[in-house]
């Protein structure tokens, strides 16, 4: 039976390692080349502006697909916690706050006529749907204290 207290942290083996990295950067560099190929800029700083930006992200993506397996176990009383519960409750009211705040905004675009481009939108969506959980988050765990 395995202690609460046990701080040994398990390892992956080297492949893990070597996968991870390597289909990372495979992935970084897979995204620098379709960005490069569909927009029109010089093809190589576009090419390195997107591979390296997407590098990091990647390698932590492919690190939890391939090292996180092995090195983290996970609490076997996470949907006991209050955290846990936090989280479910900000992040599914935050669901129906997005869904409210779309069709507001849709509304109000389709009387005014105005434009917006798809990235624009779809940040948009992303940060309110990132602060509202934050702050919902905080609130309850606020009420809890």
């Amino acid at each position: 039976m395995e202690s609460s207290l046990d701080t040994t942290r398990p390892k992956a083996p080297a492949r893990a390692y070597v996968l991870m990295v390597v289909t990372g950067l495979a992935l970084a560099a897979a995204v620098g080349l379709l960005a490069a190929t569909l927009r029109s800029d010089d093809w190589w700083p576009t090419f390195a502006v997107f591979a390296a930006t997407t590098a990091g992200p990647l390698l932590s993506l492919t690190w939890l697909v391939f090292v996180a397996r092995y090195t983290v176990r996970p609490d076997s009383h996470r949907d006991d916690n209050a955290e846990s519960r936090w989280l479910t409750e900000a992040t599914s009211s935050a669901f129906h706050d997005l869904v409210i705040m779309c069709g507001i905004a849709l509304f109000l675009l389709s009387i005014s006529g105005i434009e917006v481009g798809a990235a624009a939108a779809l940040s948009g969506v992303l940060v309110v749907a990132a602060v509202d959980t934050v702050v919902r988050y905080q609130l309850l765990k606020r009420r809890a204290a």
